[in-house]
């Protein structure tokens, strides 16, 4: 294996790590309250629409640098993406 081959191998393992922190219990109760969900209630990459109107909402997640905003959200937006086969 060609030695650009073992580091892209290698960068592919540790974007597919996921460290937990606090946050992420958090993030996954509000993105659950965001997302539709199928029939089997999996989250799926489709919002929820509050009002006759098709109103949508959002959360806002405030940090310094380093206090793992991306991981938090991200690791679930994941989830519904790959439950919808995405």
């Amino acid at each position: 294996m060609a030695q650009a081959d073992t580091a892209k191998s290698a960068l592919e393992r540790v974007r597919s790590l996921h460290i937990g922190s606090a946050r992420d219990a958090e993030a996954a109760i509000h993105t659950t309250r965001l997302l539709a969900t199928d029939e089997q209630g999996a989250l799926t990459p489709v919002v929820k629409r509050f009002t006759r109107t098709g109103e949508t909402r959002g959360v806002m997640l405030i940090g310094g640098a380093g206090k793992r905003k991306v991981p938090s959200v991200g690791a679930h937006a994941v989830q519904a993406r790959g439950a919808a086969g995405g």
